[in-house]
C-alpha cells in the first residue's frame, strides 16, 4: 500500500500521519530521502521481510531527489502486502509524469494548507477540535482565535491560518478552570499580523510617531521577508473591499470583522492613490525578491507611500 501525503499544512499533514500509524499498529521506519539510492528504493518495494511480517516506512520529500522519484513511478505496482510505503510531499511538481504515475496508484490525501479566506472551516475544525477537549468557546472567541493564527504567506494578498498554534493553544486552555478572553491571550500572543493591520491603519491616518514605534517593534521581532507579504496581503484586500463593497468581500471569503474594519480604512484613501500605491507594492514586491532592495527598505518606502498617500 502506498500513501501520498500531499500539502503545506503541517497540521494536517500529522494528523494524517499518526491515523496511519495507528491503523496499522507498526513501528514507522524514517528513511533519509536526500541520501536514498535506488538500490535502497528497490530494497523498500522489493525486498522480502525476514524478521517482520510487515514494514511502514515513511519518506519525506522523495520527489526532489528525481532519480529515485521516477524510479517509484516505474516501480509502484511492485510494492508488496507486507509494505506500507507513506510520501509526504508538500509542493510536488504535480505537472512531471511521475507525479501523475504514483498519485493515480496511490491513496492521495490532501493536506492543504488553510488560507485567511477559509476563515469559516478553519473556525468550525476549531469549535470541533476545542469541543473534543472540553473547551467552550464562545463565536468572537472562535473568530479571535484564528486572527491570532494568521501567519505571513509568501504570496500578496493571502494570510495562512496554523492549525498548529490553534491546536496548541486549545490544549493549554484545557489545562484551566475558566477559559476567558485574557486567557486566550495568554496563550496566544497577538500574531504579527495584528500589528501590521495597527501600521496599515495609523500610515493611512498619518500617525507617524505610532507607525515608527510599531516598526521599531517589529524589527525586533520579526523578519522583513514575512512583513512585506503581510503589509500587501492586507492592502489587497483594503482594495478588494473598495473595489467590491463590504457585503462582496464576504462572498470573496474575507471576514465580515475584517471587511467591516477594512471597509472604514479604504474610505480614507482616494481612488488615485490607490492606484498607485498598488502598482508600487506590486513593484517592491517583485525587486525584494530579485534581491534589487533590501527587505526592511521596501517596508519603509511603501509604509511612506500609505502615509502621503502615493
Amino acid at each position: 500500500m502506498v500513501y501520498l501525503i500531499v500539502g503545506e499544512n503541517g497540521y494536517g499533514t500529522a494528523r494524517e500521519l499518526a491515523l496511519i500509524v495507528k491503523a496499522a499498529k507498526l513501528e514507522p521506519e524514517y528513511v533519509d530521502t536526500s541520501t536514498l539510492t535506488v538500490a535502497q528504493l528497490a530494497d523498500i518495494v522489493r525486498a522480502q521481510v525476514l524478521f517482520a511480517s510487515q514494514r511502514l516506512i515513511i519518506c519525506r520529500g522523495l520527489s526532489e531527489n528525481k532519480l529515485v522519484w521516477d524510479k517509484l513511478a516505474e516501480w509502484i505496482g511492485e510494492v508488496g502486502d507486507d509494505t506500507t510505503l507513506v510520501c509526504v510531499e508538500p509542493r510536488p511538481d504535480k505537472r512531471t509524469k511521475a507525479y501523475k504515475i504514483i498519485s493515480k496508484q496511490a491513496r492521495v490525501i490532501e493536506a492543504t494548507q488553510l488560507t485567511d479566506r477559509d476563515w469559516r472551516q478553519a473556525e468550525s475544525w476549531l469549535d470541533e477540535y476545542a469541543h473534543s477537549h472540553n473547551v467552550k468557546l464562545s463565536r468572537s472567541q472562535l473568530r479571535d482565535m484564528v486572527q491570532r493564527a494568521h501567519v505571513p504567506d509568501s504570496r500578496p494578498g493571502r494570510q495562512l491560518i496554523d492549525q498548529q498554534i490553534l491546536a496548541r493553544a486549545v490544549e493549554a486552555l484545557s489545562a484551566l478552570p475558566d477559559v476567558d478572553d485574557e486567557a486566550i491571550a495568554a496563550v496566544m500572543p497577538q500574531s504579527s499580523e495584528g500589528t501590521i493591520f495597527d501600521i496599515l491603519q495609523y500610515a493611512l491616518t498619518g500617525e507617524r510617531d505610532k507607525v515608527n514605534a510599531l516598526l521599531s517593534q517589529l524589527r525586533q521581532q520579526t523578519d522583513a521577508q514575512a512583513v512585506m507579504p503581510s503589509i500587501l496581503s492586507q492592502w489587497v484586500q483594503l482594495v478588494e473591499v473598495t473595489l467590491v463593497g463590504e457585503h462582496a468581500a464576504q462572498e470573496l471569503g474575507i471576514h465580515p470583522y475584517v471587511a467591516q474594519k477594512l471597509g472604514g480604512l479604504a474610505r480614507s484613501v482616494r481612488r488615485d492613490a490607490m492606484n498607485r500605491i498598488t502598482e508600487l507594492g506590486a513593484q517592491l514586491d517583485a525587486d525584494m525578491k530579485r534581491s534589487y532592495i533590501e527587505p526592511w527598505d521596501a517596508v519603509d518606502r511603501f509604509v511612506l507611500a500609505l502615509m502621503i498617500g502615493e
